[in-house]
This record gives C-alpha cells, structure tokens and sequence, in this order.
C-alpha cells in the first residue's frame, strides 16, 4: 500500500509513467478495470476450489477432476463466438449485467453436489459457467478499450492486463480465505469439508451478483464503436 500511494504522488511528477492514472478519467476503462478487479475476485479462484472439491470433500481422483474440468475449458473455447452477435443485439452494458449476475448464480449452484452426486451431473454446469465465464471476461477486457485512442491504447491496455493478472492472484487469496474461514467455523459447517465449500461457492456467487453493480455505471451507448460491423472486437491476451 505504502509503495502505491508512493507511486501515485511520482506518477503525477513525470511526463509519461508507466501506469499513467490519468487514463482512470476514461469512463470506459474505468469502469472496465473496475469491473475486472471486483468480479475475479470471486471467480479468479474458481479453478483452484472446483478441482480442490472434487478430490478433497468428494475423494474423487485427481485424473477424474482434471477430466471434469475440461468440460469447463471447452466451453470457454466454443462460447467466444457467442460475444460479437450477442454485444450487437444488447449492446456491453445488458451483456455485462447480465452475464454478471448470471455467472454469480451459477457459481452458488456449485454448493449443490455432493460425495452422492455423479461426475456426469456436473458437466451441465461447468459447461455453463465455463460459457458464462469466456462471455464474461471478453466483454470487459474489449469495453476498457472502447474509448482508448491510438495514441494512448498501449498503456490503456497495459493498465487491463495488470488488472488482470492483480485480480487472478487476489482472486486465489480470496477463494482460499474463504474456505479457510469457513472450514474453522465449526458452528457454521461443524468441522465438514464439504460443507465448507458449499459455502464458499454461495459466498462468492453472492460477491459476482453484486459486482454486477459495477457495470450499471456504463451508458448504453458505450462499446458501440467496438460491436459495429466495421470493426472486429479485439481482446487482449488474458493470462
């Protein structure tokens, strides 16, 4: 904290700083960093919790939840040509309330299996998620730039791609707290591991409904010059 209040003050001193803040003043970009940082929070630990669960509370084999996950990661692939049709017909704002809200509802539906529940019964929703997920990161990575001009589109995507990577790290930190709290909360989970999980989803889908809120700041408007037929949405390399 102390090294970026330090880097604030400087920031402010010097002609072209790496991080230049001022481009915080862009409504778009504000709102997209914002909106990257809040919503990964919940979900940047997801691909760490989601194969946790399935060997630790429900003693499945790692080869069996890394299998499972796939389901997830092939949806993200398939679903990135959904983005430019849907951004045309809704426009960034309803996707992103929207996808928002949803991605967070279908992470709280995480807490319904069980040790009981078949492998099988989980593929519907991580292929789900992993949709709701690659609409999701698609859409606030290309709204940051929507307003960028050439001249300040280099550090404009610098600034997403910091938050990006800041975001999946906290995300982790964040996931993991979590389930730390809630497994030495013997009152709330009675020492169950299982437990402890169920409501670590149910918390984080309730911190990605309300990142939705975020993006209400957006215009509807906003991200038009991005959807059009005259130009392609762009989204830069997410790590």
């Amino acid at each position: 904290m102390l090294l970026g209040v330090s880097y604030v003050i400087y920031s402010k001193k010097i002609n072209n700083p790496i991080v230049d803040l001022k481009l915080l003043n862009i409504r778009t970009l504000r709102v997209g960093l914002e909106g990257n940082l809040l919503t990964r929070l919940a979900i940047g630990g997801m691909p760490f919790l989601l194969p946790q669960m399935l060997q630790l509370a429900f003693l499945h084999t790692p080869t069996q939840s890394g299998m499972i996950m796939m389901v997830s990661a092939l949806s993200t692939i398939l679903a990135k040509s959904l983005v430019i049709p849907l951004v045309r017909k809704l426009g960034y704002r309803t996707i992103l309330i929207t996808n928002t809200a949803l991605l967070g509802i279908v992470i709280c539906l995480f807490a319904l299996p069980d040790k009981t529940t078949p492998l099988l019964l989980l593929v519907p929703i991580l292929a789900v998620y992993g949709c709701f997920n690659s609409i999701q990161m698609t859409t606030m990575n290309t709204i940051s730039l929507a307003d960028l001009t050439d001249e300040v589109a280099s550090r404009g995507n610098s600034m997403v791609q910091i938050a990006q990577q800041l975001s999946t790290s906290f995300g982790v930190s964040v996931g993991a707290m979590v389930l730390r709290a809630t497994e030495s909360s013997s009152w709330l989970t009675g020492g169950n591991l299982a437990v402890s999980f169920k409501y670590t989803f149910l918390i984080l889908g309730g911190m990605t409904l309300l990142s939705s809120l975020v993006f209400t700041q957006l215009k509807k408007e906003d991200g038009d010059s991005m959807s059009g037929h005259e130009r392609k949405i762009h989204e830069p390399v997410d790590g």
